[in-house]
């Protein structure tokens, strides 16, 4: 939509983060090959951890993530610092709308591996989806201590600064992202919103031109430079843009006829 930041990308969660919403990390330590027989209520004679873990993920593949949780919480009674047990059973907390128990199982798996980037990843995405911006930023400030050149976790960060309208912040984060990736059009595309809530049209109109040629059927980027030109006075500029977003969304080119024309 016109003038709106676009929206917070997440890869998808680890086993079932760039999309599902939050990540397990089945597979990252487990090898998948042995099928199981999930009726069976006794798994191992030994309660192996390591199958008892297979079943949980399993189930949580299957959407039975209540059945999942008892062998996620199973596996880390026998072993307390199975670090991605911890972290799946918060996945499957996430995914039954408990959230507290979520938050509490990815910090439990932080606490036994402070750079566990999955844990951080799922939190960043459930205290975004609560709205909770100032613990969804030190989430971010954490993965960007363990991976320092990750443009999505930079990218996400620039949105969350924005939601909280903390616009000069936002901006920093947006430029980090394209001292990494100068051509990350999601990225430009924002700074030139944010620029634009900032007073700072130059700034937007460059942000926007930059995104029409990466990407020439923006529309939205056609649509917020008319607007931009606007603010300038330059009603010139803003009938070019007009005519540009009518090869690509007339509808959109009718609404920007009628803010120039008023």
């Amino acid at each position: 939509m016109p003038n709106s930041l676009r929206k917070t990308v997440f890869p998808v969660l680890i086993s079932l983060f760039i999309f599902i919403p939050a990540f397990s990390s089945a597979g990252t330590e487990l090898s998948s090959g042995e099928k199981h027989n999930l009726n069976t209520k006794e798994v191992s004679p030994d309660n192996n951890p390591e199958t008892l873990y297979k079943m949980g993920v399993e189930l949580s593949k299957s959407g039975k993530n209540k059945e999942a949780v008892h062998y996620f919480k199973k596996t880390i009674t026998i072993r307390p610092n199975f670090v991605i047990a911890h972290n799946d059973l918060g996945v499957a907390y996430l995914e039954m709308g408990k959230n507290k128990d979520a938050i509490m199982s990815f910090k439990r798996a932080i606490k036994i591996k402070p750079d566990f980037v999955p844990a951080y990843s799922n939190l960043s995405f459930l205290y975004n989806r609560m709205g909770r911006h100032k613990e969804e930023i030190a989430s971010y400030k954490s993965l960007i201590k363990i991976n320092p050149l990750n443009t999505e976790t930079y990218y996400n960060l620039g949105v969350a600064y924005g939601k909280m309208h903390k616009l000069d912040n936002a901006i920093t984060a947006y430029k980090k992202v394209l001292a990494i990736d100068p051509d990350h059009v999601d990225t430009l595309y924002n700074l030139g919103v944010v620029y634009s809530k900032s007073g700072m049209n130059d700034e937007a109109i460059a942000a926007y031109e930059k995104v029409v040629q990466i990407k020439p059927g923006s529309s939205d980027a056609y649509f917020n430079l008319g607007i931009n030109y606007l603010n300038q006075g330059d009603r010139i500029s803003a009938m070019k843009e007009y005519r540009e977003l009518q090869k690509t969304n007339p509808p959109l080119a009718a609404k920007l006829l009628d803010i120039i024309e008023q």
